[in-house]
């Protein structure tokens, strides 16, 4: 018969003694005799080595209670019939939460750093297991409409048959709200609307990309609700037309005809393809310097401003492109009041050189929306309103990123989890912060136009 094998393994056991003479009795609150004791042993957290916990526990029976079932002692940090204490699991969930580790990595962290070990499996279970109770999530969201600032940021993003909206508030940097559908209309976001109406949620304004899934439905809930458009997405529509009427100027240059035999021209050819080389450079020197004419100023080095006045010295037509880009950046330099940028931009789209400009045909023909433009100058009117959407912008790119640390999170149940587990992640605020006007009088321009 083969000798046994004996595992060695080291381990720090901690004794706990919580059998108490009596202990009140969780059903009815009645004083309850010990009636007998019993030990548990569980796996708690360890920093040196495993560590297991011995804990003497008492059972009770109620005198009071018609159930005959006797009860243990009550502990907080173990339910009932569990082999790990609960800070195992909230160390698990941490670490895919908080640290965007995927399963596979936060197990391994677990044993690495807390000597507990777990299956894969397991650690799925634990994750899945950690989503908040609806109660939970109406608590947050009721204390969050308390300390709202009047200020609602909205946006959507989509993961693979699914749509998700968020509800941010800007000010005092909490969500509010998600909502995941599998569809994504004007119906979608009036019901969203509604049901923040319906938390307690009154904006002052709401900030939006320039999607037009929101303007009828912030009518419908709140008829008198400011719309302020988002300053970067308006931008960059313009900046997209400057670039496409670029790309236009480009082809418009002439061509260089192609060569018709390889190898080593003749010399009678020398001037042709000096011709070929010029026309073929100039092409590429637009191309290539097509971003320095629509990047602002302050972001140029020295090498890339000697690249510019080069290209503007050899492209002349170019330079009316700079120079509205450079007044195009300037409309809200300084925080300006409404009336002094609503100046600046009607001096900007009546400016002759511009409109002349074929290359800046399509980019006009986006600044000279005036009701654009004044819901994208609204931020002048407050102190600390945002001119961005990116603060909820910057909480779909967290969930992005989280998703791809998450690869069996493509149910509906799972994202609902993983959406209200990241709902409350920061707690409730901590301090109650409102909107607030600039000191003087909105432009008479501006307030009549809102």
């Amino acid at each position: 018969m083969p000798r046994p094998t004996i595992a060695w393994m080291e381990v720090e056991v901690k004794i706990l003694d919580v059998d108490f003479q009596s202990y009140a009795c969780p059903r009815c609150g009645a004083e309850s005799p010990r009636h007998d004791g019993a030990v548990r042993h569980v796996i708690d957290v360890g920093l040196e080595r495993a560590t297991v916990l011995q804990i003497q526990v008492g059972v009770y029976k109620c005198p009071r209670c018609r159930n005959p079932r006797s009860f243990r002692t009550p502990l907080d940090f173990l339910k009932p019939r569990r082999t790990y204490v609960e800070r195992c699991r909230q160390k698990l969930d941490e670490a895919v939460s908080l640290d965007q580790l995927p399963i596979t990595l936060a197990v391994q962290r677990l044993d690495r750093d807390f000597h507990i070990r777990i299956s894969r499996s397991t650690g799925w279970v634990w994750h899945q297991a950690a989503a908040p109770i609806p109660a939970e999530v109406a608590e947050y969201q009721h204390l969050v409409a308390a300390s709202f600032s009047g200020v609602l940021c909205v946006d959507e993003v989509y993961d693979g048959q699914y749509a998700i909206l968020c509800a941010r508030d800007p000010l005092t940097n909490r969500t509010l709200a998600y909502e995941l559908s599998e569809t994504m209309n004007q119906e979608v976001v009036t019901a969203f609307f509604r049901k923040l109406r319906d938390l307690g949620i009154e904006p002052e304004v709401v900030v939006t990309d320039d999607s037009n899934l929101y303007p009828k439905a912030l009518k419908a809930v709140w008829a008198f609700v400011r719309h302020q458009l988002c300053r970067f997405h308006w931008t960059k529509n313009i900046v997209q037309e400057v670039l496409g009427g670029i790309r236009n100027y480009r082809e418009s240059l002439p061509k260089p005809p192609k060569r018709a035999k390889r190898g080593r021209p003749a010399a009678r050819e020398a001037a042709a393809q000096q011709q070929v080389a010029a026309s073929r450079a100039a092409r590429d020197e637009v191309r290539k310097g097509r971003t320095l004419l629509v990047t602002r100023r302050e972001h140029l080095d020295d090498q890339r401003k000697e690249r510019l006045e080069l290209l503007l010295a050899n492209h002349p037509d170019l330079v009316v492109v700079r120079n509205f880009m450079d007044e195009f950046y300037g409309l809200f330099n300084g925080q300006p009041r409404p009336k002094v940028a609503k100046a600046r931009w009607q001096a900007l789209i009546g400016q002759p050189d511009y409109t002349a400009s074929p290359i800046l045909t399509g980019a006009l023909q986006i600044l000279q929306d005036e009701a654009k433009f004044d819901q994208v100058a609204l931020f002048l009117q407050f102190e600390n309103l945002n001119s961005t959407s990116n603060d909820v912008e910057r909480d779909n790119r967290g969930f992005r990123k989280a998703q791809k640390t998450r690869y069996r999170v493509r149910s509906k149940g799972s994202l609902q989890a993983l959406l209200d587990r990241r709902l409350i992640r920061a707690g409730p605020p901590t301090q109650k912060v409102r909107l607030r006007r600039r000191v003087g009088r909105p432009s008479r321009i501006m307030s009549q136009a809102a």
